[in-house]
């Protein structure tokens, strides 16, 4: 468990960020050690001890050590430690003492923070306090229980005192046997008050796992990722690692290996050797530390490139070997944030500071040789964004948005290979994004959504008013039988044999905001654009021997979705639906009756009644003519049969007479002829046939008009002085 604290101050973040004032608090009580049971029968408290203490820097540190039972048996005070000479002294003190008594913590705190406090002004490091224990204060005998209400009193005034002068708690719970769970929340009380560091350490190889865990929080840096290496046949491998140019105070090599037999100490099971980049030999004397199962190797101020590191063991065997970094360098996060909390959305400018006191100048060449990422983590979810910083003036930079409301804390992760650097975190509070409705009612689904094939769906993000829907949720307060859904952020829904739908969508997000939109709607469907259909020649098209007519038009379906379509009566397969057409064969067909249904995807249906007759040629009146055949007769009587007959499906005409008088009346080209010459009456009928076999017929009479009159007026015009037109050809012949 960690608490997180707020944005460092530029002393926090200097390069004296990885030295410390800390003092080591060390359970001895029986618990401990008591065979089988006890929580910490391989004295994993000094594996734990030795390697915290080599992997601190060598120098700068000030250490102290507090070994407890029921009482304090040892205080060292406050030791300066500048060498590994040192480091081990205070080893060789502490691991003297072996399990017995009861278990008083407080008491033992509370001597580590009178120790610490006053120092963060006196020499300007951090304050901490590594407790190792299993967890459970604890006193036997009659008076057992007043002396743990003594010791809690005391506890809680360590506590107060530690958050007064600053005091980091660090603790970790030593339970092998399992039994130290008991005790696991009376440390969490120490760490989660203090913004420490919790861990558990159930088996020996928790240890190294919990110590990568620790130490790259408090120190803010990153163990590189532990590998396994194996031995060859001949008992050898080797493995490589890089010095970047820039930030490197130290390097610690640890190589972890199972717990060597009892006459074998482990630098005699795995032998080390370390070339640097030049190719020698790295001299290990004074800068190595070893346990039971680690052996640490530390090489102050690296050089600059590839170093090989080469292992001896047994044949097949293996160890596992984890890098540690202690920087030279220390990272300060900055934002440009106005007073008030952050906006989901609203862009932000955040700057790390670089600081290094062994280098004079940092400049853009530096920079460049590591990498910058700025990390965000939704403490809710634990979800870690990554967003790549560019040098700028000092260190780096780079804008971003918080994509939703909530609390983060946000770090700079600076390093190359397996360095790596971390600014202290910074807890930031962001206000979400208001959620709201962008429309409180809807009544017009054709409006906001539409139609795909069987169902109808609308994006639901159009409807609020949010930045980002990806952690929104949605509920309907109805769901018809699961007819209408939401997925994937769209709102479905089937309304097969639903005329209406009333519900409401709410929507709501990460922070608990909501927002509702309520639906009711008719649910559009399928309707008749005409009541009837009984006129062939207004509504559709004659083709050959057959009329059709598009089913585009007759029905009307506002969600435009496919239409399935049905006939009452085929005619014996006579009408067909083919091709998106209605098409009746007329060959012998004349009228027919049948009703064509539509219906839709969701089921509804409406119908159209339809009663054909084909139509065929008309006909003008009968035709009574009288036919002059006096001296200018006319020879010939004709008329044009398409000015006589009308057809209105437009299908070519043939024409046939009932009597042709020896050949007389004939019909070409469309024109009829009669000679009526010596034709004194004549009476026939004309009728025309279409291609469909339907006919229209015209009477026509022609009576000859004789000419007695007119030789009447040619033989009296002269006597009676009248000019005619015969008199003036008769002088004109004479002449």
């Amino acid at each position: 468990m960690m608490g997180l604290p707020g944005l460092a101050t530029a002393e926090e973040t200097s390069a004296e960020m990885n030295r410390f004032n800390v003092v080591l608090v060390i359970d001895k009580s029986g618990s401990l050690g008591m065979g089988h049971g006890g929580s910490d029968p391989d004295g994993l408290r000094f594996d734990a001890m030795r390697l915290f203490l080599g992997l601190l820097t060598e120098r700068g540190n000030h250490v102290g050590a507090v070994v407890f039972d029921e009482q304090i048996r040892y205080d060292s005070g406050l030791l300066p430690m500048n060498s590994m000479d040192e480091k081990k002294a205070l080893i060789r003190e502490v691991e003297t003492f072996s399990p017995s008594y009861d278990t008083d913590i407080g008491s033992a705190v509370l001597c580590a923070v009178e120790m610490l406090e006053g120092m963060k002004e006196e020499n300007g490091l951090p304050c901490m306090i590594l407790l190792l224990t299993d967890g459970k204060t604890d006193f036997s005998g009659a008076d057992g229980l007043e002396r743990k209400r003594a010791s809690w009193t005391v506890a809680n005034d360590a506590l107060r005192r530690a958050k007064e002068a600053g005091v980091t708690i660090n603790g970790i719970l030593l339970n092998v046997s399992g039994k130290g769970s008991d005790g696991r929340r009376e440390i969490e009380i120490y760490t989660q008050e203090t913004h420490g560091t919790f861990e558990e350490v159930s088996k020996p190889e928790d240890l190294a796992a919990a110590f990568r865990r620790f130490y790259s929080i408090i120190n803010n840096t990153v163990y590189t990722g532990e590998q396994r290496v194996a031995f060859s046949e001949e008992g050898k491998a080797a493995f490589y690692f890089t010095i970047p140019s820039f930030g490197v105070e130290e390097v610690n090599v640890v190589v972890e290996h199972e717990t060597a037999p009892e006459d074998v100490t482990l630098d005699k099971l795995v032998g080390v050797e370390i070339l640097g980049p030049d190719g020698r030999a790295y001299d290990c004397t004074g800068h190595e530390l070893m346990s039971s199962r680690y052996i640490l190797v530390k090489i102050p101020n690296p050089a600059v490139g590839e170093w090989r590191v080469g292992l001896t063991g047994e044949a097949e065997d293996w160890v596992d070997v984890t890098m540690v970094y202690n920087a030279s360098i220390s990272v300060a996060l900055e934002s440009d944030r106005p007073t008030g909390a952050y906006r989901a959305y609203s862009p932000y400018s955040f700057t790390a500071t670089v600081t290094d006191p062994g280098t004079e100048q940092i400049t853009r060449e530096n920079l460049q040789s590591l990498t910058a990422v700025l990390e965000v983590e939704n403490l809710a979810t634990g979800d870690v964004r990554e967003y790549a910083m560019t040098p700028a003036e000092g260190g780096y930079a780079c804008d971003i948005s918080f994509l939703r409301g909530g609390e983060y804390a946000v770090s700079v992760r600076l390093g190359s290979g397996g360095f790596k650097v971390r600014s202290t975190p910074m807890e930031v509070t962001v206000e979400p994004w208001p959620l709201v409705a962008k429309v409180t009612n809807i009544t017009d689904i054709l409006q906001y959504g539409h139609f795909r094939e069987d169902f109808w769906e609308l994006e639901i993000e159009e409807l609020f008013g949010v930045a980002d829907s990806s952690g929104i949720s949605y509920r309907l307060s109805e769901d018809y039988g699961g007819a209408i859904r939401v997925e994937d952020g769209v709102l479905r829904a089937r309304f097969e044999g639903m005329d209406e739908a009333s519900f409401v969508l709410t929507a709501e997000d990460l922070m608990g905001q909501s927002a509702d939109i309520r639906f009711d709607v008719k649910v559009p469907h399928v309707t008749a654009a005409m009541d009837s259909v009984n006129n062939m020649l207004s509504s559709g098209r004659f083709d050959e021997q057959s009329w059709s007519m598009e089913l585009d038009g007759l029905f009307t379906d506002p969600k435009n979705c496919p239409l399935e379509y049905e006939l009452s009566n085929d005619e014996n397969g006579q009408i067909t639906l083919a091709d998106g057409k209605l098409q009746i064969d007329l060959r012998e067909l004349r009228e027919t009756e049948f009703t064509l249904a539509a219906t839709d995807l969701f089921g509804a249906r409406a119908e159209i009644p339809f009663a054909l007759k084909v139509p065929g040629p008309t006909a003008g009146g009968a035709i009574s003519e009288l036919v002059k055949t006096g001296l200018f007769q006319e020879k010939t009587w004709e008329r044009d049969l398409n000015s006589l007959f009308r057809e209105p499906k437009g299908t070519k005409l043939s024409y046939t007479l009932s009597d042709d008088f020896g050949g007389k009346a004939v019909i070409e080209n469309g024109m009829l002829r009669v000679d009526c010459k010596g034709l004194k009456k004549a009476a026939f009928t004309v009728t025309a046939t279409d291609e469909y076999g339907l006919s229209a017929e015209i009477p026509v009479t022609l009576t000859e008009r004789n000419m007695t009159l007119v030789y009447a007026l040619y033989a009296l015009a002269p006597a009676l002085g009248i000019p005619t037109a015969i008199t003036i050809i008769s002088r004109l012949r004479k002449r």
